[in-house]
């Protein structure tokens, strides 16, 4: 739901956009109570739980260092090492912690989205 939400062009859209970031924070409480229970084990529950942590609409960098952290541990998983979106995973939610703590980001994986109209 996190990426389907963020493929829809509603997303640009401020209704839709402030619909999106409700979900986000459903989402969000719903990722930190399985972390809290101790249910997020399975390296694949790690990256789609990192998922939701690096969208949190909070943008609280502690959140960004946990996302980072399960991402990590997902991508060092010998199963996922060819799954491109793990990799990506552990290196976005790197750069995204970076730049919310002041810092430049590795990767250069948080560019921003440019449209151009003719």
């Amino acid at each position: 739901m996190d990426q389907a939400d963020r493929m829809n062009l509603k997303f640009f859209i401020g209704a839709f956009h402030t619909q999106m970031r409700e979900r986000d924070s459903i989402r969000l409480n719903q990722v930190l109570g399985y972390s809290k229970s101790g249910q997020i084990e399975k390296s694949r529950d790690k990256f789609y739980a990192a998922f939701v942590l690096h969208h949190n609409p909070k943008k609280d960098s502690s959140l960004y260092r946990k996302a980072h952290t399960l991402a990590q541990a997902a991508a060092s998983d010998p199963g996922l090492t060819d799954d491109f979106q793990v990799q990506w995973l552990s290196k976005a939610t790197y750069d995204r912690w970076m730049l919310s703590i002041g810092k430049e980001q590795e990767y250069d994986t948080q560019g921003g989205v440019s449209f151009e109209l003719n």
